[in-house]
């Protein structure tokens, strides 16, 4: 469907928060992982890939989670901390402090919505379209990276996998 395209595009740009940057980086790469089980391999990878998306959004004054909200208001709509919350895969309590944030840059304003003014809607700004627009004007730079990295059906085998590995977790 659709809104699973836009999901699956937004969430690129969330994976799970490293613990520490040192942590991963006293790590030469990921060549030395020779036997290790999958799952270390995959935890350390996202940390990784965290931390490698955490520097590129630094230019921009935002992060991971905050440029994944933007993306998802952008091309979602105006949404409730609970709609963002389902979407996102991460808790109200976090979607509020990210949605706290971007609100003081004045890249999303609070809206109460028209059918029911219990809820609160949360908008893209023009501010925060125009820091989108320019994140995905520099965005082939960082996601080259990526795309250098495997063949196409590398790619799709690397795909394969992984929606297999987190269909069983659902």
């Amino acid at each position: 469907s659709v809104i699973m395209y836009e999901v699956v595009k937004v969430l690129r740009f969330c994976v799970p928060k490293a613990h520490t940057k040192h942590s991963i980086r006293n790590h030469s790469n990921m060549h030395n992982l020779g036997n290790q089980e999958v799952v270390p391999a995959l935890i350390l990878a996202s940390r990784q890939i965290r931390n490698f998306f955490a520097d590129k959004f630094r230019p921009y004054g935002i992060g991971v989670e905050q440029a994944g909200a933007l993306f998802v208001l952008q091309e979602c709509g105006p949404l409730s901390v609970t709609e963002m919350s389902n979407i996102m895969l991460k808790s109200k309590g976090t979607i509020s402090r990210i949605i706290e944030s971007l609100y003081q840059k004045k890249l999303i304003e609070k809206k109460q919505d028209k059918e029911d003014d219990r809820v609160i809607k949360n908008i893209i700004t023009s501010e925060g379209c125009e820091k989108i627009d320019l994140i995905k004007s520099t965005k082939s730079t960082f996601l080259d990276v990526f795309y250098n990295a495997i063949t196409k059906s590398e790619k799709e085998e690397f795909l394969r996998i992984l929606n297999k590995i987190t269909a069983k977790m659902r």
